[in-house]
């Protein structure tokens, strides 16, 4: 999909069923795409942000996770305050 749209921003989770998202990421920018990307998880032990580093991940979150720090990644992925009403009371 990544090859055929032009997205500014991926937002994925670790773990899918037929292909996890570092293995997504990688193949994403192998196939072109520049835009940024936010990971989410709920099992950090199994992430390897090392693996992730040279590929321009934006934002690791990890579940459960504050509407607040969604906010502030989408933010920093485009560089600008432009989510300023999602979501603003969700959250424990």
């Amino acid at each position: 999909m990544v090859e055929k749209e032009s997205f500014d921003l991926v937002i994925c989770d670790f773990l899918m069923p037929e292909l996890n998202g570092d293995v997504f990421l990688v193949k994403a920018r192998e196939a072109g795409f520049t835009g940024s990307f936010i990971m989410v998880t709920a099992f950090p032990n199994m992430l390897d942000s090392s693996r992730l580093k040279p590929h321009d991940v934006t934002a690791i979150l990890f579940k459960p996770f504050r509407a607040e720090a969604m906010r502030d990644a989408i933010d920093k992925a485009l560089g600008q305050n432009i989510a300023p009403n999602i979501a603003p009371n969700i959250g424990p």
